[in-house]
């Protein structure tokens, strides 16, 4: 049986994201996808990508390990193929859960990251910070009556917003931060098969 489920991604192959092959996940692809899809979707005040928010999670995570901060990069790339859904629906649709996981291990194959890291507490509170960031900067200040309570924690991350990237730059740095990542983690894996 032919299958019909498909996308064309930006580099011009025909990707079926229900049945991801590992193989068929490009980078160019992802940061392509990710630099394009507005985040909180688009009730911010200014354009601001996925993938500027996944450059914001990456250097939050600075202190640790290559493959640490890779996954931070890398943590929502499941988005440049099923692109974001709000939280409240998301938690409604078990089919599309069960179809990012299936995508997330795809994606922790094709780039020989731990699905554990890309779903790991570091990561997630990485995630975390960044909202709280992100939000001073890009979200209308709260309607009187919606408080959220204690939510909004003092950044002491050392990471400030800065300003809000163009796609084409938002592509440009992700994939510059993608190609330094790598390379410092497979020096670093090299090292410590020296001292082993």
């Amino acid at each position: 049986m032919k299958k019909t489920n498909y996308i064309q991604t930006y580099s011009g192959i025909l990707f079926y994201p229900l049945e991801p092959d590992p193989e068929l996940i490009l980078l160019p692809d992802i940061a392509h996808g990710l630099s394009n899809l507005c985040r909180y979707g688009g009730h911010c005040r200014k354009f601001y990508s996925v993938a500027q928010h996944c450059l914001m999670v990456c250097e939050l995570l600075k202190e640790h390990a290559p493959h640490v901060q890779l996954a931070g990069l890398l943590h929502d790339a499941t988005e440049a193929y099923l692109i974001d859904l709000p939280k409240p629906l998301k938690l409604k649709m078990p089919d599309y859960v069960e179809a990012e996981h299936r995508l997330l291990q795809a994606i922790s194959s094709r780039f020989r990251i731990m699905e554990q890291l890309l779903e790991g507490d570091l990561v997630k509170d990485a995630d975390k910070a960044s909202l709280v960031i992100e939000s001073r900067y890009l979200m209308a200040p709260l309607h009187p009556g919606f408080a959220l309570g204690a939510v909004d924690k003092a950044n002491d991350s050392g990471v400030s917003f800065g300003e809000c990237l163009s796609p084409e730059e938002a592509e440009r740095r992700y994939l510059a931060k993608f190609d330094e990542l790598w390379l410092m983690r497979e020096n670093h894996f090299q090292q410590e098969q020296v001292h082993r």
